[in-house]
């Protein structure tokens, strides 16, 4: 593939990641891929200087992402050359040359029979070929098959067990390709295995599973995802090989295993492990995968290792060294210099033996895991969604900020607590700390509903409130709280006087201030309830006391408020639409607020009518997944004026309680009255509050309505205010005449293209349907007591007694 950067960049890029390469010749290096792994000598992965750029691949048929991933290629200026449309149409046709090459080969070679079998299927022990296979001479071919069964490529394979190669043939396309071992349709279970040995000896040793082989570890995320697409109701466990003897600190087929089974939705993955390793000597290669597990010890441990709930405890880092012999070790004890042994801890695994000659304590990443008991584990959460989540000690409320730190601090505490227990000094390497919490976490892999009962709130230092009996009480594990209120509810300190005086002064009206310390309490819940989406917009001259209650609720509300960023529902006239990436914090929140409205501003009546209908929304992340939720969150809007109401939606109509707010005289307002009320009545109103949210859910139980209906006053000024901010109706009276004369006759597309440059020339947005112009004219004929009617003359609908302005009078 061809790269815009120098070789060098490509090679320090390397050598900084560890890369072990060498050079052939004058412009070429090789050495081991940095995504599939191999041994140090091994050269499947090249970088060399082209004529006119810089090559780089892996025989192996590693992706460029994947390789600059690797290699932190984004740090170094390693980018993908764009190819001309030339370079693509002649790369296109070297592929398909290929293609139709590896395709007439894999037609002119021979089927596998049962009379023949190659040398390699017999030296790992096939009774017979698996079907599919064919033989081109002395090389075996493994065909490489899509979802949608078309030939991709060729797996070849020479020679035998003790000494055999395996390589794609020229012009393979391997990601996402795989072979069916064991194609077994019916079968509720599917196990995606690297190589064909290992893949025949899980089709052995699971007669009921299909088994499907990725070729490489590198493309079994490819081929998860694949199956996944095309069986989405199959069980899909990922039979991966045990490298810890080609790598101990990454082991590429274990580590890549568990990467597909984090991405792909509902895989899991199988460990092998062996019982005895007494005949591996030290520097030599140990068994790796489910067919030397078969060879050693047979199908029994086979199908003990392919169920996925063991491979928490397979071993998956090379053993160490023995650090002493047995006999040894009873001299030692024997000596008085040594000390007395501990005594055993019944709640470890597997620890180095107190008793050796080392001078210092050493751990691998699943032994410093396994320092951690079932107790310590319960405590911590990982969310593939959120990250990281932890309950303190003491506590049964979850927190989410520096929990990935605190764990990594308790592991070490733990191996310094052991070190000295020992007495002896510890060697600790953060890799290892690293690999023990990548091992945790899919101990503790989960997602959780946080935040999910709608009557509870969480209370700062700890505890909840409930919402049903308006009281404070512990919090429970599996309530799974995270997000916490502003103070506590006190009891003792009775109603909120001045609280009460400042909704009283401002709305003044008691019906009205009633109903808005009603919505209020709603709002403390995480309830979405569809009939009682009201949405309040206190509007009127400064002074008034609106930004005095704006604080108020966003200190009592805490963690629960969901900060609406400005120009979101009520947009200014040429704002332009923001990325949808901060509607993730409505997720879990209950109350919206917002900036002030804006003089002019429009409401976005799709976006409001989407946050507020109680269906799922979705959240697109940059470069990342979108994440779908219901939003719980109650909106609250506020300003000097109203925005511009589009007249026609009832959509609207049916959630605004518009709330007029009057102001104060310039000498009765006090200087930080938000600061003053919190200081004096937090915990009181907070306690008010959550009693009436209490009567609410009662009568909500009998009624099924929470909320009481908005008064009077409201829903007249409400009405009012539709009527008064009505840009439809003031577009249809600037640029038609409604004439009520037969032999005027205007057609519909002529009349909303005169309203739609109408709200482009006020900055109104898109103009409505022509579907919503026509139940305005005639809203517009009925105010002016004439008649105007839907015509068709000839092909073209129309309006008879309508007339645009400056236009010639037309008859049908």
């Amino acid at each position: 593939m061809g790269l815009t950067t120098t070789v060098q960049d490509w090679l320090d890029a390397l050598h900084a990641s560890g890369w072990q390469g060498r050079k052939e010749g004058t412009k070429r290096w090789r050495g081991p891929c940095p995504v599939c792994g191999g041994e140090a000598k091994s050269r499947r992965f090249w970088v060399e200087q082209g004529d006119a750029q810089v090559l780089a691949g892996c025989n192996k048929g590693c992706g460029f992402e994947d390789l600059a991933r690797a290699v932190g290629a984004t740090g170094n200026g390693i980018q993908p050359r764009q190819p001309t449309a030339a370079e693509t149409r002649a790369e296109a046709e070297r592929q398909r040359e290929k293609l139709d090459a590896l395709r007439r080969r894999w037609k002119n070679a021979a089927r596998l029979t049962e009379g023949l079998l190659h040398p390699y299927l017999e030296s790992k022990g096939f009774d017979g070929p698996p079907p599919g296979l064919r033989t081109d001479g002395e090389t075996l071919l493994v065909p490489m098959r899509d979802s949608e069964r078309r030939l991709m490529g060729l797996q070849q394979i020479w020679g035998t067990r003790s000494r055999y190669r395996k390589q794609f043939q020229k012009g393979s396309q391997p990601s996402g390709t795989y072979f069916a071992v064991a194609p077994r349709k019916d079968s509720a279970r599917i196990y995606i295995a690297e190589g064909l040995a290992t893949g025949h000896t899980v089709a052995l040793a699971m007669p009921d599973a299909a088994v499907a082989i990725a070729f490489t570890a590198g493309n079994l995320a490819s081929v998860a995802r694949t199956l996944r697409t095309k069986y989405p109701d199959k069980e899909l466990v990922i039979a991966a090989d045990n490298d810890r003897w080609k790598d101990p600190a990454k082991n590429p087929g274990v580590t890549a295993a568990k990467l597909a089974a984090l991405e792909v939705k509902g895989c899991q993955i199988a460990i092998p492990d062996f019982a005895d390793l007494s005949d591996v000597q030290p520097g030599e290669k140990g068994p790796t995968d489910y067919d030397d597990l078969r060879m050693r010890e047979g199908l029994d441990a086979v199908r003990r290792w392919l169920d996925p709930a063991m491979a928490e405890h397979a071993v998956t880092t090379a053993p160490q060294e023995a650090d002493e012999e047995p006999d040894q070790r009873d001299e030692a004890e024997a000596e008085p210099d040594a000390g007395p042994d501990p005594e055993p801890d019944s709640d470890s695994k597997s620890r180095r033996s107190p008793g050796s000659k080392r001078k210092d304590l050493r751990f691998f990443d699943n032994e410093l895991a396994d320092l951690l008991t079932a107790d310590d584990l319960e405590r911590w959460i990982f969310d593939p969604g959120r990250g990281w989540y932890g309950a303190p000690v003491g506590s049964w409320d979850w927190r989410y900020d520096d929990c990935a730190a605190a764990l990594r601090n308790l592991i070490r505490i733990l191996a310094e607590d052991l070190a000295a227990e020992m007495g002896l000094p510890l060697k600790l390497r953060n890799a290892h700390i690293s690999g023990a919490v990548q091992l945790v976490r899919d101990k503790v892999l989960a997602k959780p509903k946080w935040d999910g009962n709608p009557m509870i709130a969480g209370l700062p230092g700890g505890g909840v409130l409930d919402l049903t009996t308006g009281d404070a009480r512990p919090a429970k594990r599996d309530e799974f709280v995270t997000r916490r209120l502003g103070v506590k509810p006190d009891p003792k300190a009775g109603d909120p006087i001045r609280f009460l005086a400042l909704i009283d002064d401002m709305v003044g009206n008691p019906a009205t201030a009633r109903w808005l310390l009603h919505w209020m309490a709603y709002t403390l819940t995480g309830h979405n309830i569809v009939s009682d989406h009201s949405v309040p917009m206190l509007c009127g001259a400064g002074g008034a006391g609106k930004s005095t209650l704006m604080d108020i609720l966003r200190y009592l509300w805490g963690s629960y408020v969901c900060k609406l960023p400005e120009d979101v529902m009520v947009a200014r006239r040429g704002a332009r639409e923001r990325h949808p990436e901060w509607m993730l914090g409505l997720d879990g929140g209950r109350l919206g607020l917002g900036t002030e409205i804006p003089e002019r501003g429009r409401v976005r009546s799709a976006l409001f009518k989407e946050l507020t209908g109680g269906e799922p929304v979705k959240a697109n992340l940059m470069r990342m997944n979108s994440v779908e939720f219901i939003p719980t969150a109650k909106y609250l809007m506020y300003g000097n004026a109203p925005p511009l109401l589009p007249g026609w939606d009832s959509g609207l109509k049916r959630r605004l309680v518009f709330v007029q707010c009057h102001a104060k005289p310039e000498a009765e307002r006090v200087e930080g009255l938000s600061a003053s009320i919190i200081q004096d009545e937090g915990p009181a109103i907070l306690h008010y509050l959550a009693n009436l949210c209490a009567l609410d859910h009662d009568r909500h139980a009998e009624r099924g309505k929470w909320l009481p209906s908005p008064s009077s006053a409201s829903k007249t000024e409400t009405a009012d205010l539709f009527a008064a901010n009505n840009p439809l109706a003031d577009a249809i009276a600037s640029c038609v005449n409604i004439t009520g004369e037969a032999y005027h006759w205007t057609a519909s597309k002529d009349i909303h293209a005169a309203v739609s440059k109408y709200y482009d020339a006020e900055g109104l947005g898109k103009a409505p349907t022509a579907h919503r112009i026509g139940p305005a004219l005639r809203n517009a004929a009925a105010d002016a007591k004439l008649s105007v009617q839907r015509h068709k003359p000839a092909r073209v609908w129309g309006w008879l007694g309508v007339q645009i302005h400056d236009q010639d009078q037309n008859s049908p």
